[in-house]
């Protein structure tokens, strides 16, 4: 009876921790929104100065600062390159994520900005989402708990010594 009570209990655990990745999920590409959002402002400036001086090209404005002798215009240009590149970056991965949501899960897994990932856990805030990635993940997790404790349940029952068999003879 205890091992019915807490396989049921690791099935609820599970189903309460699959409804939360797609949460998770969801708040990461939220703060993904806003860092674009953010970069993309930082660097209005820029590109309009690209656009009238270079054709709209950042790569030749930003090469036009660092050639610069002046150390403030070559700063200058060091800065706007990782400006440039923060938003290439977070450009590249919304539009990888603007997919269905299990895509969505993998890309996030595999992309290498760790950062956003460390970011995103430290102010995540567990929600009851209710919609079908959260309930399919969910229900995965169940499924998996389920079929573990089967499998454990199992080896027990192969392996542990029965003192209830008849011995003939005895």
């Amino acid at each position: 009876m205890l091992f019915r009570f807490l396989t049921i209990l690791g099935a609820c655990a599970a189903l309460l921790l699959g409804i939360q990745v797609p949460a998770f999920a969801d708040q990461y590409l939220k703060r993904l929104d806003a860092h674009l959002a953010e970069v993309t402002a930082n660097l209005r400036g820029y590109q309009e100065i690209a656009d009238r001086y270079f054709d709209g090209s950042m790569d030749r404005l930003i090469l036009k600062h660092t050639l610069s002798e002046d150390p403030v215009f070559h700063a200058e240009g060091l800065t706007i390159r990782r400006m440039y590149w923060r938003y290439q970056h977070f450009k590249e991965e919304r539009a990888a994520l603007d997919t269905s949501w299990l895509r969505q899960l993998w890309v996030i897994l595999e992309q290498d900005d760790k950062a956003l990932i460390r970011e995103t856990w430290a102010g995540y805030t567990p929600v009851a989402m209710l919609n079908a990635p959260a309930m399919y993940c969910g229900l995965f997790l169940v499924v998996v708990v389920l079929v573990l404790s089967e499998i454990a349940a199992a080896l027990i029952r192969l392996f542990r010594p029965d003192h209830t068999r008849h011995v003939p003879g005895h």
